[in-house]
This record gives C-alpha cells, sequence and structure tokens, in this order.
C-alpha cells in the first residue's frame, strides 16, 4: 500500500466522514497482539459502536462526569506543590528536574482515577518504570522494557480479577474500573483489560506531556514570556481563591468552561474562529497557554487511520492506499503540508491583539469525527488545574528552547534529557522575592 500523510484539516474530516454509514468513522490501522486489542481504541466497525455506546451511558458519565478527575487532580496539584516548598532553599529557590517532578504525582492521579482504592503503591512503581522505558526512542528499546510491560500487564489483570470479585452490584463507581465492573463489559474480561490500559495510557503520558511542554515553553526569557507569565500568575492567585472568593469561583468556572468548549469544537472539527473569544482576546492566559500548547506541540502528533478498501471511500476511488497518517501539526497549523511550524511559534499572546483566530487554523489534536478522545476533557482540566496550583505558588524559569531539539515521538511527545527549571516561591502579595537570573541550574531529585 501507499502511505498517504494529510496536512489539511478539513481534507482529515471529510476524509473520516466520507464512508457511507459507517459509524465508527476510519478505524486505525490493525496491529495484533497489544494490550488495547479488545479496548474501544482497538476494534472497529460492530464492536467499536456497541463499545462506544457502553462506555459513553455507562461508564464515562459516571466518573468522568462527576467531581471524581478534579478532586484527585487537586489532590496531585497539593502533594505537587508540597514536595516542591520541601526543596525550597533559605532564598526561596530551587532548581528542579520537572519532569520527574510531574510523574509521581499524575501517575498516582491517573492510577487512582482509572482503578481507584484498588490500585497500590506497588503497580504505580512498576507502571511509572514501564512508561519511563517507553519514552525511550522504539529502536533503542531493551528487554527490560518487555519485563516491565509484561509485569504491568499481569498486575493489572490480577487487580481487575480481584475486583470483579468484591466488587457490589448496587454500589456507585468509585472509579473507571468500578464503572467498568458494573457496565455491560463486565463478563468479558479481556474488554475491561483493554479498556483499563486505554485509559491508563491516554489519560497520563498525554496530560504529562501537555504540563511539561507548557511549563517549559512558558518558562522562557523572552519579553512576550515574562509578561505573559506575569498575567498567568495574577489569574492563578485569583483561581486559589476560590471557593472562598464568589468572584475567583466564577471566574474559575469560566475558564473551566472555555475549555470543554475546545474540546467540543475541536472533535466537531470547527475552524478557530468559532472558539471560545476568552481565549484568544487575553481574558484568559492560562487558557491560552494550554490551548497554544495543544495546537504547536500537541501529545499525539499523528492520527493513524486505516481504509480497508479504498473503493468504499469516494475520495480515494482512484487510489491504492489504504492507510492514512494525519499530520496533526500541520492540520493545527494551517501550513497546508509546508514543514511543521518551529518551536519558536507557540506563543499564546499573538492572539490577543485579534478579534477572532484564523478560519484557515484547526484543532485536531483530540482527533475529528466519530473517532475522538472521549475522555480528553477530563485530561484538559486536569492538567489545567495542576498547572493553576504551581503557578499561583511559583515564578518558574528555564533556559530557553534547546530542551525541544532533540524531541521525537515514543510513542508521544518525547522531550530527553534533564529538564531543569528554576522554582521561586512567590511572596504573600503574588511576586517573586528577589530577581532570578538562571545560570548553572543543577537539578533537584523528586
Amino acid at each position: 500500500y501507499e502511505l498517504v500523510i494529510v496536512t489539511e484539516a478539513s481534507a482529515a474530516k471529510e476524509l473520516m466522514n466520507a464512508i457511507p454509514g459507517r459509524q465508527d468513522g476510519l478505524p486505525k490501522p490493525p496491529k495484533g497482539n497489544t494490550a488495547l486489542d479488545k479496548a474501544m481504541t482497538g476494534v472497529s466497525g460492530e464492536s467499536w459502536v456497541k463499545q462506544r455506546a457502553i462506555l459513553t451511558s455507562q461508564v464515562l458519565p459516571k466518573v468522568l462526569g462527576t467531581s471524581i478527575p478534579l478532586d484527585l487532580a487537586e489532590e496531585a496539584a497539593r502533594d505537587l506543590v508540597q514536595e516542591m516548598n520541601g526543596r525550597i532553599s533559605a532564598s526561596g529557590r530551587a532548581h528542579v528536574e520537572i519532569k520527574a517532578a510531574l510523574d509521581r504525582p499524575l501517575v498516582h492521579w491517573i492510577c487512582r482515577l482509572v482503578l481507584g482504592n484498588h490500585s497500590n503503591v506497588e503497580f504505580e512503581e512498576i507502571y511509572l518504570h514501564y512508561w519511563l522505558l517507553l519514552r525511550s526512542k522504539p529502536g533503542l528499546r531493551s528487554e527490560k522494557f518487555h519485563e516491565a510491560r509484561g509485569t504491568v500487564s499481569r498486575m493489572l489483570r490480577e487487580i481487575i480479577a480481584e475486583t470483579i470479585q468484591v466488587i457490589n452490584q448496587e454500589c456507585e463507581p468509585e472509579c473507571l474500573l468500578e464503572a467498568l465492573c458494573l457496565s455491560d463489559m463486565k463478563d468479558d474480561e479481556e474488554q475491561l483489560f483493554g479498556n483499563c490500559m486505554s485509559f491508563l495510557t491516554a489519560g497520563f503520558e498525554t496530560t504529562y506531556s501537555l504540563c511539561l511542554t507548557t511549563v517549559l515553553m512558558l518558562g522562557n526569557q523572552t519579553e512576550e514570556c515574562k509578561k505573559l507569565r506575569a498575567q498567568v500568575r495574577e489569574e492563578c492567585i485569583l483561581f486559589s481563591q476560590a471557593p472562598a472568593n464568589k468572584d475567583a469561583q466564577n471566574v474559575l468556572d469560566k475558564a473551566m468552561q472555555a475549555l470543554r468548549e475546545v474540546k467540543q469544537l475541536a472533535t466537531a472539527g470547527e475552524s478557530l474562529d468559532k472558539f471560545p473569544s476568552v481565549i484568544s482576546n487575553g481574558e484568559m492566559p492560562l487558557c491560552a497557554c494550554i490551548f497554544e500548547t495543544l495546537r504547536k506541540l500537541p501529545p499525539v502528533w499523528f492520527l493513524p487511520r486505516y481504509v480497508e478498501d479504498p473503493k468504499t471511500c469516494p475520495l480515494l476511488q482512484s487510489r491504492r492506499h489504504h492507510k492514512l497518517m494525519m499530520d496533526v501539526v500541520c492540520m493545527n497549523s494551517g501550513s497546508s503540508g509546508q514543514a511543521c511550524p518551529a518551536w519558536g511559534d507557540w506563543n499564546p499572546a499573538k492572539h490577543f491583539a485579534e478579534d477572532r483566530m484564523p478560519s484557515n487554523e484547526w484543532l485536531t489534536s483530540f482527533g475529528v469525527a466519530p473517532r475522538y478522545c472521549p475522555a480528553g476533557t477530563a485530561a484538559l482540566l486536569s492538567a489545567f488545574t495542576l498547572l493553576r496550583h504551581l503557578l499561583a505558588h511559583y515564578e518558574i524559569q528555564t533556559q530557553g528552547r534547546d530542551h525541544l531539539a532533540q524531541a521525537f515521538l515514543a510513542p508521544t511527545l518525547t522531550i530527553p534529557g534533564d529538564q531543569i527549571v528554576s522554582f521561586t516561591k512567590l511572596r504573600s502579595d503574588g511576586e517573586p522575592p528577589i530577581a532570578v537570573r538562571v545560570q548553572n541550574l543543577q537539578p533537584t531529585i523528586v
């Protein structure tokens, strides 16, 4: 077959909806013998339709549609801030390897969200170990990676089997696993396993990547980023006054609603001029930063899709190819097949002076049409929660954008090496205690 790379969002949307009568859109290419084979993300046709119906009606609303994801994100954010406070020196400053700092709070968050109290410290440690190995370049993964993957699978299956034995069919689910065990999927342990692994995989690394990249880009020492950080800091300090301060709670609610609308509009394939104006007019700078990261540095760069018979797709009738690769970065940037934009293009403030965002640019980072990420809203709001807590307590500084020069996909956007960020604890009035220059930074292991 020939591989077709799709670089225009309008073409991607048309292709994904192109096969008449196909409710699941264009499926992913079959891989064979992976942990996700039986999950909704790995099946197609009637199996996909049935699983999605169960997930969207019996599972996701009972967990992701409640306060559970944000409650757990608040807990993870408080743990991270407490850990940072323990690293702050007498000068009010710490130089932290930010990747390591984010890893454990976010692993704990996703394991509690998916497995609840059925998870344990041992599973979280081996799951983190597995992901640290998975972030290596595909050709360099060692035997330890395959051993860790096998251990994660074995332990997850044991947790699922134990949960099936003890769950009360009349209870209200407190995690995704419990909701799955109470759904019409409860008698198929392979589907339970596949979907739990899918939620663990997609939820952790995408949220981690979104937080990490936003911190690294926002911490740069350009005049634009300094001004933007001051705006974000002021906003996050206001957020921290909720819920006691009703005005602060109203602003916080408005920001989270804007992010919900971003996900909804993105997966419907709307152009940027249809997105909430509060993001583009500078009214919500942290949302604007997250939005810019989703567009320019998305955790998932490529969306593979598969057409078994090109003749069923009017757009492909005259072609032999049946494997498509949706280039998210190009589609998000309106670059029409040109080279991917440079890292320096990350600049949320560039939209602030415009009345509307461009009509020829899109946000396709969650997928578009039927096969979009159903749990993306929870991950998006959780990343926002962690970032707003972190930026309400600290001024951040990084050493430039060289940290992105060696980035690669494994399988999400991976930035290799130690990434040192200077954290300076803010005074009670929200200002850093001293002017900080970042030079010769050494990591504090957290």
